[in-house]
Protein backbone atom coordinates (compact mmCIF):
# COMPACT_ATOMS: atom_id res chain seq x y z
CA UNK A 1 0.00 0.00 0.00
CA UNK A 2 2.66 2.14 1.04
CA UNK A 3 4.89 2.17 -2.24
CA UNK A 4 1.53 2.24 -4.16
CA UNK A 5 0.56 5.72 -3.08
CA UNK A 6 4.41 6.77 -2.78
CA UNK A 7 4.40 5.75 -6.44
CA UNK A 8 1.06 8.11 -7.32
CA UNK A 9 2.42 10.80 -5.47
CA UNK A 10 5.65 10.48 -7.20
CA UNK A 11 3.72 10.28 -10.30
CA UNK A 12 0.29 11.15 -10.51
CA UNK A 13 1.04 14.23 -12.79
CA UNK A 14 2.09 11.87 -15.34
CA UNK A 15 -0.30 10.01 -17.80
CA UNK A 16 -0.60 7.04 -14.94
CA UNK A 17 -3.49 4.81 -14.69
CA UNK A 18 -5.07 2.17 -11.73
CA UNK A 19 -2.76 -0.49 -14.42
CA UNK A 20 0.45 1.41 -14.42
CA UNK A 21 0.39 1.44 -10.54
CA UNK A 22 -0.42 -2.03 -10.30
CA UNK A 23 2.31 -3.25 -12.46
CA UNK A 24 4.70 -0.83 -10.47
CA UNK A 25 4.04 -2.77 -7.26
CA UNK A 26 4.05 -6.01 -8.78
CA UNK A 27 1.12 -6.77 -6.68
CA UNK A 28 -2.29 -7.92 -8.37
CA UNK A 29 -4.65 -5.29 -9.56
CA UNK A 30 -7.57 -6.19 -7.64
CA UNK A 31 -5.88 -7.36 -4.60
CA UNK A 32 -3.96 -4.25 -4.67
CA UNK A 33 -7.66 -1.94 -5.52
CA UNK A 34 -9.69 -3.81 -2.58
CA UNK A 35 -6.36 -3.37 0.09
CA UNK A 36 -6.40 0.69 -1.17
CA UNK A 37 -9.93 0.90 -0.69
CA UNK A 38 -9.90 -0.80 2.78
CA UNK A 39 -6.79 1.24 3.90
CA UNK A 40 -7.74 4.76 2.45
CA UNK A 41 -11.23 4.76 1.72
CA UNK A 42 -11.52 5.68 -1.67
CA UNK A 43 -10.05 4.00 -5.16
CA UNK A 44 -6.86 4.10 -6.24
CA UNK A 45 -8.99 6.43 -9.46
CA UNK A 46 -10.60 8.66 -7.12
CA UNK A 47 -7.32 9.02 -5.48
CA UNK A 48 -5.42 9.75 -8.25
CA UNK A 49 -8.26 11.97 -9.74
CA UNK A 50 -9.05 13.72 -6.94
CA UNK A 51 -4.87 14.34 -7.16
CA UNK A 52 -5.45 15.73 -10.11
CA UNK A 53 -8.39 17.89 -9.94
CA UNK A 54 -6.78 19.99 -6.94
CA UNK A 55 -3.95 20.08 -9.21
CA UNK A 56 -5.69 21.72 -12.08
CA UNK A 57 -7.80 23.79 -9.33
CA UNK A 58 -4.02 25.12 -8.47
CA UNK A 59 -3.06 25.82 -11.77
CA UNK A 60 -6.51 28.01 -12.86
CA UNK A 61 -5.79 30.21 -9.33
CA UNK A 62 -2.15 30.73 -10.87
CA UNK A 63 -1.27 31.74 -13.98
CA UNK A 64 -4.29 32.75 -15.60
CA UNK A 65 -2.39 32.50 -19.31
CA UNK A 66 -2.16 28.56 -19.18
CA UNK A 67 -4.65 26.71 -21.49
CA UNK A 68 -6.62 23.97 -20.42
CA UNK A 69 -4.72 21.59 -22.64
CA UNK A 70 -1.66 22.79 -20.83
CA UNK A 71 -3.40 22.89 -17.62
CA UNK A 72 -4.41 19.07 -18.43
CA UNK A 73 -1.31 17.56 -19.48
CA UNK A 74 0.49 19.27 -16.58
CA UNK A 75 -2.48 16.86 -14.15
CA UNK A 76 -1.16 14.04 -15.84
CA UNK A 77 -3.95 14.04 -18.19
CA UNK A 78 -4.73 13.38 -21.86
CA UNK A 79 -6.07 16.82 -23.39
CA UNK A 80 -8.56 19.65 -22.59
CA UNK A 81 -11.71 17.61 -22.98
CA UNK A 82 -10.45 14.99 -20.48
CA UNK A 83 -9.89 17.69 -18.08
CA UNK A 84 -13.31 18.94 -18.34
CA UNK A 85 -14.40 15.53 -17.78
CA UNK A 86 -12.70 14.82 -14.65
CA UNK A 87 -13.11 18.17 -13.08
CA UNK A 88 -16.90 18.30 -13.81
CA UNK A 89 -17.33 14.76 -12.24
CA UNK A 90 -15.73 15.85 -9.26
CA UNK A 91 -16.84 19.72 -9.21
CA UNK A 92 -19.82 19.44 -10.54
CA UNK A 93 -18.86 23.01 -13.21
CA UNK A 94 -16.14 22.74 -16.00
CA UNK A 95 -12.57 24.25 -15.20
CA UNK A 96 -13.38 27.61 -17.15
CA UNK A 97 -16.45 27.96 -14.61
CA UNK A 98 -14.55 27.08 -11.79
CA UNK A 99 -11.67 29.81 -12.69
CA UNK A 100 -13.99 32.32 -13.29
CA UNK A 101 -16.28 31.93 -10.10
CA UNK A 102 -13.05 31.46 -8.25
CA UNK A 103 -11.14 34.23 -9.38
CA UNK A 104 -10.16 37.30 -7.25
Amino acid sequence: MAHAVEFIRAHGFEPINVADVSGRVEVPRVTLERRFRHVMGVTMHEYLSERRVRRAKELLQGDSSLSLQTIALQCGLTDRRRLNQVFISAVGVTPAAWQTENSG
